[in-house]
């Protein structure tokens, strides 16, 4: 499973009510971070916590759980959110889905 910005707040909840302890990611502290309140709130979900930039990513391989903060960061940039997570979605294509899904993409040059 993989998740972006706020959402892996809301798989900390669901996993709490289900006993289940994962490793998630909010990002990181610091000035530009308003959101890193919520990765206190993660913690007391019980789960524990990744700390990455705004261009990673994180991967609890036990439960399988790719987690990436996206605009959580006041410094991202639509590329910096585009490079996270085409890195995330291609771990997890490669670890779990096994397609590959890098060759069906095309040129816009190529279509037309």
């Amino acid at each position: 499973m993989a998740f972006c910005c706020i959402t892996p707040l809301l798989v900390a909840k669901s996993l709490s009510e289900n006993n289940v302890v994962a490793s998630l990611s909010m990002g990181s502290k610091g000035a530009d971070w308003p959101f890193s309140g919520l990765i206190d709130l993660v913690k007391g979900f019980g789960h524990g916590h990744i700390e990455v930039g705004m261009n990673e990513y994180s991967h609890d391989k036990e439960n399988k759980i790719l987690c990436t903060p996206c605009y959580m960061c006041l410094k991202s940039t639509p590329y910096t959110v585009y490079s996270a997570i085409d890195s995330m979605i291609g771990e997890l294509n490669e670890k779990y889905l096994k397609h590959n899904f890098r060759k069906i993409r095309y040129n816009i040059t190529d279509i037309i």
